[in-house]
């Protein structure tokens, strides 16, 4: 079947904290370099080696990060899943207008033709075409 877009979003996710984890030994790198004149010479191959495997190891995680992106973005939605979300969230929140504003606002944290952004579009979309139509059938 492939990857669903939460698995991918998971992916992601992964990747933002395995580049935390190399942030945290480029800062070591520093300190080190700070102090290579208090230590032992051969000390000095050591810490440009990480430095350099710093450096490709986040080169390597930013490709992936952009497959994956990629990835993501290319995948189709279907109209299904968005009347499936949006009927779900009609389901568990109180009002029409509070689903309008968690679409909203979900909406505003994704980029405008990213998987999601266009994801919660949809679900925006869905739920005010409901809004009409409720206020159509009181009238």
């Amino acid at each position: 079947m492939g990857l669903s877009p939460q698995k991918l979003t998971g992916l992601i996710q992964e990747t933002k904290r395995a580049t935390q984890a190399v942030d945290k030994v480029a800062d070591y790198v520093k300190l080190m370099k700070k102090e290579l004149n208090d230590l032992p010479d051969e000390s000095r191959k050591s810490v440009n080696s990480i430095s350099r495997a710093v450096g490709r190891i986040r080169q390597n995680i930013d490709e992936l990060t952009n497959n994956i992106n990629g990835k993501l973005n290319d995948m189709e939605l279907y109209d299904e899943d968005i009347e499936e979300a949006a009927n779900k969230l009609l389901l568990f929140h109180s009002s029409v207008d509070e689903v309008l504003n968690w679409a909203e606002t979900q909406l505003q944290n994704h980029k405008k033709n990213s998987y999601w952004g266009k994801y919660w579009k949809g679900v925006y979309d869905y739920v005010s075409k409901h809004k009409a139509a409720q206020q159509q059938g009181q009238q």
